[in-house]
């Protein structure tokens, strides 16, 4: 989960016509293989800032801060699934 938030962090970062911040946006629909998580990024990293009460606008005023930006991550991930940063 650690790996998806950095992503998200360099995501956040880029200019809003680059294809990986539409990669955000991407709604899966339809049927799954077994296994295979319904759920998009976008609602798995929604459910984070949920735990975190932040919204898409916070979110991306927290990346242009590297080092707050750092400290959410780890400890996002440190709580979660006791992953040393």
């Amino acid at each position: 989960m650690k790996r998806y938030w950095n992503w998200i962090d360099q995501t956040l970062k880029e200019s809003s016509n680059r294809i990986t911040r539409h990669a955000l946006n991407l709604n899966p629909e339809g049927k799954r293989k077994s296994g295979i998580l319904k759920n998009g990024l976008r609602r798995e990293i929604e459910a984070g800032m949920k735990s975190m009460n932040n919204n898409w606008e916070e979110l991306e005023r927290i990346t242009q801060n590297r080092a707050i930006c750092r400290m959410l991550v780890c400890g996002l991930c440190s709580s979660r699934w006791s992953i040393r940063c």
